[in-house]
C-alpha cells in the first residue's frame, strides 16, 4: 500500500463506489456481486456488468455502473488505437531513406 495520500483518497473512493453499487444491486435486482472479482478479474467484472445494464431498470444504478466500469477501466474500446502514419494511410518504416 502506497503512502500517498492521494493514493489512499483514491481506493476510498472506490470502495465507496463498490459498496454503493453493490448495496444498488442488491436492492434493484435482488442480486449479489463478488465486489473482489468485480475490482480484480476483468473478465468477470464485464460480464456482471452487462448482465446487471440489460436488467436495470433504475437511472442511478446505470450511472454508477457506467461510472464504476469507467473506474475499473472496462470501457469497451471499438477501434484500437493505431499508429499515425497508419491512420493517415502511410505505412511506417523504420530509419530514415537515403
Amino acid at each position: 500500500m502506497s503512502n500517498n495520500p492521494n493514493d489512499l483518497e483514491e481506493q476510498i473512493e472506490l470502495a465507496r463506489m463498490l459498496a454503493k453499487f453493490k448495496l444498488q444491486v442488491r436492492r434493484d435486482l435482488n442480486e449479489s456481486i463478488d465486489l473482489e472479482r468485480l475490482k480484480n478479474e476483468p473478465a468477470y467484472a464485464r460480464q456482471r456488468l452487462g448482465e446487471i445494464e440489460e436488467a436495470a431498470t433504475d437511472e442511478e444504478l446505470l450511472v454508477n455502473l457506467l461510472l464504476l466500469r469507467d473506474r475499473l477501466a472496462l470501457t469497451r474500446e471499438v477501434n484500437p488505437p493505431r499508429s499515425p502514419a497508419v491512420a493517415a494511410g502511410g505505412k511506417y518504416r523504420f530509419g530514415a531513406r537515403g
